[in-house]
């Protein structure tokens, strides 16, 4: 496996840097279950329900056969648990969506730091995040207003860490966040 070795290089100012080396690793296994499933109801007065479901379980280790180092440690960038679900409601004027989803914990690196000092790398906690819409037609659907508000719980997290420019550190998500839509669909 190819991933990512903290370590250190010699530096004529520094002593010693801190660098992230990407290298051939060691043997790496993972083995998990992914599955998903989705169902339409439609209801006698014209109204659909749509709801999706999707979920991963994952199990990633280095294995023998490279550094010592890292023998038995989880592979990077891989979240133990994933699991999304949607639910969209709509009926002759209306459209209502939901979209709420978890990602576990994981690392960014081999020795699987969970904190150093310059951020560099290190652990990406696990997250929740919900984002909720709805959307009006009028006009026989000619015309659309609608509103999606993306991190509607306002959750802070973050999915990269950054190496260089604007970090070292962190990449954190944006907050709540909404956008407000008008559409006109001449048919």
């Amino acid at each position: 496996r190819i991933g990512l070795l903290a370590t250190t290089i010699p530096d004529p100012i520094l002593v010693e840097k801190p660098v992230l080396l990407r290298t051939n690793l060691s043997n790496a296994q993972t083995t998990g279950v992914e599955c998903s499933a989705s169902r339409r109801f439609v209801f006698s007065n014209g109204h659909v329900t749509t709801v999706l479901g999707s979920a991963s379980w994952m199990y990633s280790r280095y294995g023998k056969g490279g550094l010592a180092a890292i023998e038995g440690n989880e592979v990077e960038l891989v979240p133990r648990a994933v699991v999304r679900l949607s639910v969209r409601h709509q009926t002759e004027s209306w459209d209502f969506q939901m979209l709420a989803q978890h990602v576990g914990d994981q690392f960014t690196e081999a020795t699987n730091s969970t904190y150093t000092p310059t951020a560099l790398h290190g652990q990406i906690p696990n997250y929740r995040v919900l984002d909720v819409g709805v959307q009006r037609r009028w006009a026989g659907g000619k015309w659309a207003v609608g509103i999606k508000v993306n991190n509607a719980t306002n959750a802070s997290y973050f999915t990269r860490r950054a190496l260089a420019y604007p970090g070292p550190g962190v990449l954190p998500s944006d907050g709540i966040n909404a956008r407000l839509t008008v559409s006109y669909s001449p048919r």
